[in-house]
């Protein structure tokens, strides 16, 4: 191989190589977004997307209590930097655990609630889309 045709290799695969990672998969930012109507409303974002973001107020998350003698108790918050709103689950909410078993810093959260503050939907999903938290 001769010395241009080396140089032509060499700068033919740094493009490929480059073009490759700046195409290496769809992002979305997804942080905390809040919508309300009578009292009843739905809150969704990315865990990841929320951790990284701009905002230093802006959080999401759902909990479970085990709280011995009394029972379990959870729920949903989410604050999109100027707004808070949370729920609360219901007494039979079991199927609640199984879907919270699966909450990563990867996860995009969405839950609703109606006007009495109960939680009333709750999905939780992962996608390549949606990346982790980035620690400090």
């Amino acid at each position: 191989m001769t010395r241009r045709h080396t140089t032509l290799f060499v700068a033919a695969a740094v493009l490929a190589f480059s073009a490759g990672t700046a195409w290496a998969g769809a992002r979305q930012n997804t942080p905390v977004q809040i919508s309300e109507s009578g009292g009843a409303g739905v809150a969704y974002g990315s865990l990841g997307s929320t951790r990284n973001g701009a905002s230093t107020t802006a959080f999401l998350g759902c909990w479970i209590d085990a709280i011995p003698g009394v029972g379990d108790t959870g729920g949903c918050t989410a604050n999109n930097g100027s707004i808070t709103r949370t729920c609360t689950f219901g007494p039979d909410f079991e199927h609640v655990i199984m879907t919270l078993s699966n909450l990563t810093s990867h996860s995009h959260i969405v839950f609703a609630w109606d006007n009495t503050g109960m939680c009333n939907y709750l999905e939780i999903s992962e996608s390549s889309l949606d990346g982790p938290k980035v620690w400090p």
